[in-house]
């Protein structure tokens, strides 16, 4: 595999010596992209909507130039440094997305092509999570629910606000045996970044809410899961220090099941249910958290340490 992607990719490093950085026809708004294509069609994907999203003559040239520098990163066999150069284009085409200076398609907004951009890009240096199951969405000031394709394990409720300029927001799984939080929680996947370009937040009265589903397998030992298991992640994400949410109904995420009723009849099922019913009784299949940043998220069991680690109750959506 890692020789068939090597040799596809001195290919073409052999046939563009340089990138066309005139105008073509216009795409249709959602064409389709085959993920799984070769290096050489998804580079040629990501060459051919430059023009339909960087206008001329500097930012196209500097599109032009962050791509040859991610295929001479391959070339080289430096697939990390091509993926985090990748990223680099993503977070620079996003802040182009804020700064209203992506071109127009026929007078719309370039979001279809900034779409396709992001995920022919990812494939073209192997990022895969985003095939997996991930989202590339433009956000503007409204409110907006995004949710995972194909398998829908993660979203995100973002709230609108008057004044917010827009921002691509990138969703994609990430590696199932690569827990990404330093903590002495247990961790549970799938695990997901979230990755806003540029960088947003939002205020303390109004939040976003993210929710995660759970793996089943990996919550069979849970015996209460609305005690128990809770969303995590970095605040701030470039530092490092781990937050664990309070829980949050995620309802538009289908795996997610609604809290048991509470009071008297919650205190009853409790007593005298069997523990294995109970345990599949409250079972909620997915999790979630109202936050201020976007940073990779897990879902944790905070009773896996003796400390707890965590906060306790449950939230109405904010």
């Amino acid at each position: 595999m890692a020789r068939s992607l090597r040799s596809s990719l001195l290919m073409l490093g052999g046939l563009l010596v340089w990138s066309c950085t005139g105008d073509q026809t216009p795409l249709p708004p959602r064409s389709a992209i085959v993920i799984g294509a070769s290096p050489i069609a998804n580079r040629g994907q990501v060459e051919n909507l430059i023009p339909k999203l960087f206008p001329p003559p500097d930012l196209r040239q500097q599109a032009n130039d962050r791509l040859n520098s991610i295929q001479h990163a391959l070339l080289a066999g430096d697939t990390q440094g091509a993926q985090q150069q990748a990223r680099d284009f993503v977070a620079f085409a996003g802040q182009l997305l804020a700064d209203d200076q992506l071109l127009q398609f026929q007078g719309g907004p370039p979001d279809p092509f900034l779409q396709q951009f992001v995920r022919s890009l990812f494939a073209f240096v192997g990022i895969t999570g985003l095939e997996e199951d991930g989202a590339v969405e433009v956000v503007g000031p409204d409110e907006k629910t995004i949710v995972t394709q194909p398998q829908q394990h993660a979203g995100v409720r973002v709230p609108g606000h008057p004044n917010r300029r827009k921002f691509l927001l990138v969703v994609s799984a990430l590696p199932v045996d690569q827990p990404p939080l330093t903590t002495e929680l247990r961790q549970i996947p799938p695990f997901y970044e979230f990755s806003p370009n540029p960088a947003t937040g939002f205020g303390n009265d109004k939040k976003a809410l993210v929710g995660l589903c759970q793996d089943e397998a990996a919550t069979a030992d849970i015996p209460d899961h609305f005690d128990r298991i809770r969303i995590a992640h970095r605040v701030p994400a470039e530092l490092g220090t781990i937050e664990v949410l309070d829980y949050v109904f995620p309802d538009f995420l289908p795996c997610a099941n609604p809290p048991p009723a509470g009071g008297l009849g919650g205190l009853l099922e409790k007593l005298f249910l069997p523990r294995k019913v109970h345990a599949a009784t409250v079972s909620h299949g997915g999790a979630g958290g109202a936050v201020q940043s976007f940073s990779p998220f897990v879902a944790v069991d905070i009773g896996s340490v003796p400390s707890g680690g965590g906060s306790g109750g449950v939230s109405d959506p904010p």
